[in-house]
């Protein structure tokens, strides 16, 4: 479990059957302050990684392979400055992708595939809307990436990889209503995907895809 602490470092908690706690600002070596939550992730190598937006609105990664360390991955990338908190998934192929929405309100992905690259997604997948929310990232098991973010007109929108960048608005795909926050999305072992967030209701909506897009209202459907 990793958050930000009031003291503006990175922190984790980790269980080996039992608790521990672990400064990861102080173990990486004094790495730049947090602006906002962390997001972890692993590799298939083992290698524990938590990436953040810093005070300098860089990305920053403190990785572990037995130690920890720091990375300022928008130096590394070449990427512009962020503005969101980003987020962090990882490829079947060991690719390392973390997306986050830059100044500009694009979608930006840093990804690494044993040296870190930049891509914009909003100018990649054909000019989709500008972002008024961060991104949240995930793979389906077919190898397609998916990333969701909250337009400025309150609809959930897709950009989604199976070689090349594509745009969807799921919103009007689902016909749901507005969001007032930030998606998450994630997938279930039968392949559909499930985007949650908060409407304008104060309902929490779902919109879930086996092939096509779905809404439901799970403040309804849950009493």
């Amino acid at each position: 479990m990793i958050y930000r602490g009031r003291d503006n470092h990175i922190h984790e908690l980790w269980w080996d059957g039992a608790w521990h706690h672990n400064d990861l600002t102080n173990a990486a070596g004094g790495a730049a302050d947090p602006m906002g939550d962390p997001d972890g992730y692993i590799l298939n190598d083992g290698t524990q990684h938590v990436v953040y937006l810093g005070q300098d609105s860089h990305i920053h990664e403190l990785w572990w392979d037995g130690a920890w360390h720091h990375n300022d991955l928008t130096n590394a990338a070449g990427a512009p400055i962020g503005i969101e908190n980003p987020s962090g998934y990882i490829m079947g192929d060991g690719t390392q992708h973390v997306v986050c929405r830059g100044a500009d309100d694009h979608i930006h992905e840093l990804w690494w595939n044993g040296s870190w690259h930049h891509n914009d997604l909003t100018n990649a997948a054909g000019g989709a809307p500008p972002a008024a929310s961060k991104a949240d990232g995930y793979i389906l098991g077919d190898g397609t990436q998916h990333v969701v973010y909250r337009g400025g007109n309150g609809h959930i929108h897709e950009l989604w990889w199976n070689g090349s960048w594509h745009h969807n608005d799921l919103t009007t795909a689902a016909g749901a209503p507005a969001a007032t926050s930030s998606p998450e999305g994630y997938i279930l072992g039968d392949g559909t995907q499930h985007v949650v967030y908060r409407g304008a209701d104060d309902h929490i909506h779902e919109l879930w895809w086996d092939g096509t897009w779905h809404h439901n209202d799970l403040s309804v459907a849950a009493p």
